[in-house]
């Protein structure tokens, strides 16, 4: 898992943090996105999209796109690991 660190940014959803990867102490940003908030307001099915984009060969492929680590979900929150 990761150590999160300090906040890099907000957004509507969630935040950006600077975090650390326990096993290998490999520095990431993670998105941290509040599903609970993504229901309020009826924005789920963007989180969908989002999510099936990042998996998709084009995107992981891509030179100038950020690569996803890792997506996972804790504690009501979606964390995409950068």
């Amino acid at each position: 898992m990761y150590q999160f660190g300090k906040k890099l940014g907000n957004g509507t959803y969630g935040h950006v943090y600077s975090a650390t990867r326990i096993s290998d102490q490999k520095l990431f940003a993670v998105k941290s996105i509040k599903l609970e908030k993504m229901k309020e307001s009826g924005d789920i099915k963007m989180l969908e999209q989002e999510l099936e984009i990042l998996r998709t060969k084009e995107f992981t492929a891509h030179p100038n796109l950020l690569s996803v680590e890792e997506i996972y979900m804790e504690e009501g929150k979606y964390h995409f690991v950068s």
